[in-house]
């Protein structure tokens, strides 16, 4: 059972009222640029809204067969073959969204350019422990934005483990994404059910603009991945325990 359940006051529903008109604010801008250098620009227009109707029709009855064969029932009264079930489809998820991500990091090479680049040769001089030395102009960038030195850090840790390419920063990408997908799925079934981590699993594996860019070296990965842990451990830690004060929960949120 779910120990954590949102009040549904004026309050939640101002949330949920926001949430809505920042979608459909995304979506609306995203509509209007579509196209504009193809040369039927009405065309992917018309393939989007049919895609959303097409995705709408398709959880519509997916809902309704759902009530129809009492399929909440059923799995109340089977919670082990259920549970085996929702773990068989996670790992199927996970696995195909790590295989099409690779996919993407070595059919469309790129080589890092500009902050990527910049991101790149840091980890580098940090992996080799010459970053004062042989990356003058680096130390003067790091020290006017410091927080660049936090990804390359991460990245040079995995450059000594695994050799440093571009190839090993790419998959370290892919080995995040993966991991913020699991998380999505973890909060999402934390706070909304079997039904809601399954339908978030999907939706963040295999949402494109989570998959094209893992060919980027950059730091929006790792930063989701620890923001998407937080709001995780946030999550369990206030849903564990009931109302029982708790010490090791309050350092937990404060933290």
């Amino acid at each position: 059972m779910n120990r954590f359940q949102l009040k549904q006051n004026a309050f939640y529903y101002f949330v949920l009222s926001i949430y809505f008109a920042a979608v459909l604010y995304i979506l609306a801008c995203g509509l209007n640029r579509l196209g504009d250098a193809q040369e039927y620009p009405y065309l992917p227009k018309g393939i989007f809204l049919l895609a959303v109707l097409g995705g709408w029709l398709f959880l519509n009855a997916l809902g309704g067969l759902w009530a129809r064969f009492r399929l909440p029932e059923k799995a109340a009264a089977h919670p082990r073959v259920m549970l085996t079930f929702e773990c068989i489809i996670a790992c199927g998820v996970l696995a195909a969204s790590a295989v099409v991500r690779i996919w993407c990091v070595r059919n469309l090479p790129m080589q890092p350019e500009s902050d990527y680049k910049t991101y790149y040769e840091i980890a580098n001089l940090l992996k080799e422990g010459t970053l004062l030395t042989d990356g003058p102009g680096y130390c003067d960038y790091v020290a006017m934005f410091p927080h660049v030195l936090g990804y390359p850090y991460a990245l040079s840790i995995v450059f000594r483990l695994f050799g440093t390419s571009v190839l090993t920063a790419q998959y370290f990408n892919v080995a995040l994404a993966v991991g913020a997908v699991f998380l999505t799925y973890r909060i999402a079934r934390r706070l909304g059910g079997r039904i809601s981590g399954v339908l978030a699993l999907c939706v963040s594996a295999f949402w494109p603009s989570q998959i094209i860019y893992n060919n980027f070296i950059a730091s929006e990965y790792l930063f989701t991945f620890l923001l998407l842990l937080c709001i995780y451990v946030f999550v369990v830690t206030i849903s564990f325990g009931g109302d029982t004060p708790n010490p090791g929960r309050c350092v937990l949120l404060l933290m």
